[in-house]
């Protein structure tokens, strides 16, 4: 089904009935507390309410223009022997197993590295913001979920929230460097 433009603009604009805030961090039971400081869930929060897709203007409209500067055609045909660099890297590792998963073990992996180069972060770092990446989405929640309704296993949670407060440190120690 086709949509006329006029109702797709409308949506858009219309950021009151039809809000793109939809997430939130996973909450923590009280039960958790000792587990899961609230230091832990603030990052989260910080985290989870940075993320364009999850804005409202005037909040996204300047997120996005600031995103628009870092990823330039210039800046995207720059890396392009770099990103074709990474995708041959990537195949050959799949061709040498016989078979992949190729959204998970291609396609993300190709986005992440790609992203994380355009951004300069050190080769260090690299393998480690796929693992950031994967916490931030294992903490995702949507906005209504109440704390007693979560499924989550507590070990898991508690675990995704330690990695992402460690990682929240050491890209901040790396942004203020």
């Amino acid at each position: 089904y086709v949509l006329p433009h006029e109702a797709v603009r409308r949506v858009v604009l219309d950021d009151t009935t039809y809000s793109s805030v939809a997430y939130k961090t996973m909450p923590v039971r009280a039960g958790l507390r000792d587990r899961i400081p609230e230091e832990y869930e603030r990052v989260g929060q910080a985290i989870q309410g940075g993320q364009v897709l999850n804005m409202d203007a005037p909040e996204h409209t300047l997120h996005r223009r600031a995103l628009q500067r870092t990823f330039t055609h210039k800046r995207v045909n720059a890396v392009k022997p770099t990103v074709a660099a990474i995708a041959d890297d990537l195949i050959d590792g799949l061709v040498d197993r016989g078979g992949c998963d190729l959204m998970q073990e291609f396609g993300v992996q190709l986005t992440l590295r790609a992203v994380g180069t355009m951004l300069d972060l050190p080769g260090e770092l690299l393998s480690g913001f796929h693992a950031w990446i994967a916490d931030v989405f294992g903490i995702l929640a949507p906005i209504d979920l109440k704390a007693e309704d979560v499924t989550t296993p507590d070990d898991r949670l508690v675990a995704n929230y330690e990695r992402l407060h460690a990682a929240y440190l050491t890209y901040t120690e790396l942004l203020e460097a």
